[in-house]
């Protein structure tokens, strides 16, 4: 009966989440919402360049001992990097008459959502449903390359809703 409650769980979990990538994707600019979702989540660039070579203050030694503050700083300016980037892509595109990339608004409005993103994708790494399972039932090992891949699926797991609800609140004002 465990094992039935933790597949469903896992497949409820997985499930209602990633449905907010096809949400995002049949937005009027559904496509750039998708991209900017990837690049803004995406935060393994920054840390992984920051965090080992300069981290030496620990961010949550309890939850997670080897995240450090400098490498969360430099996930954060990472993904801002992306993100901008991003939006100078859709400028120039929109200049050569391309709209296949679109942000509509604010660039500020928009690297700001890259902080709100990138912050749920590095809070989605601590101990997180599906990871609390396998490392209960002790299929999750503290180093190993499976650990780094669920790291990367639960920062994307949880970064899908955030901007998603994000950008329906953004559309109720």
């Amino acid at each position: 009966m465990a094992d039935a409650a933790t597949s469903i769980f896992c497949l409820l979990y997985v499930g209602f989440t990633l449905i907010a990538v096809v949400s995002l994707h049949e937005e009027a600019n559904g496509p750039s919402l998708v991209h900017f979702y990837c690049v803004s989540s995406g935060r393994g660039l920054g840390s992984s360049l920051r965090g080992p070579r300069l981290g030496r203050h620990k961010l949550a030694p309890t939850l997670s001992p080897k995240k450090t503050w400098e490498g969360s700083m430099g996930s954060l300016a990472g993904s801002l990097l992306m993100a901008g980037g991003l939006i100078g892509l859709a400028e120039l595109l929109t200049q050569w008459d391309s709209a296949v990339l679109s942000y509509p608004g604010d660039i500020w409005y928009w690297l700001g959502l890259a902080v709100v993103v990138n912050v749920a994708a590095q809070v989605a790494i601590w101990p997180s449903p599906p990871s609390a399972l396998l490392r209960r039932q002790g299929l999750r090992q503290p180093d190993s390359r499976p650990r780094r891949v669920l790291d990367r699926i639960d920062a994307l797991l949880l970064a899908a809703p955030v901007l998603w609800y994000a950008q329906v609140i953004h559309q109720s004002f």
